[in-house]
């Protein structure tokens, strides 16, 4: 589901399909999928298809304010700096 997110938020931000694929080095249509799929999990429109460009919805708006920070809590040098906890290779600050 994080690459999910990161397209929406990608998409919300850019304000387009093609802009958004290109940032994530994906096809547009790999991205549309994406977001149908949040759409479908989260049962609810993200995107208004019906204009062109597709626009991102009053919800999408808000559900993006909470995205973004979620997505930073799994940026990779956080991930890699918990995994270095558990395997007890984090080093003490002196």
């Amino acid at each position: 589901m994080i690459e999910e997110l990161k397209s929406f938020v990608t998409v919300v931000e850019e304000a387009s399909l093609t802009r958004a694929a290109q940032k994530l080095f994906v096809t547009q249509s790999a991205v549309s999928k994406r977001i149908q799929r949040l759409e479908d999990v989260l049962g609810a429109q993200l995107l208004d298809r019906n204009s062109k460009p597709p626009r991102a919805t009053a919800l999408a708006h808000r559900i993006h304010e909470h995205a973004v920070p979620l997505l930073a809590a799994f940026n990779p040098s956080t991930i890699t700096s918990v995994e270095r906890l558990d395997h007890g290779t984090r080093r003490r600050p002196k």
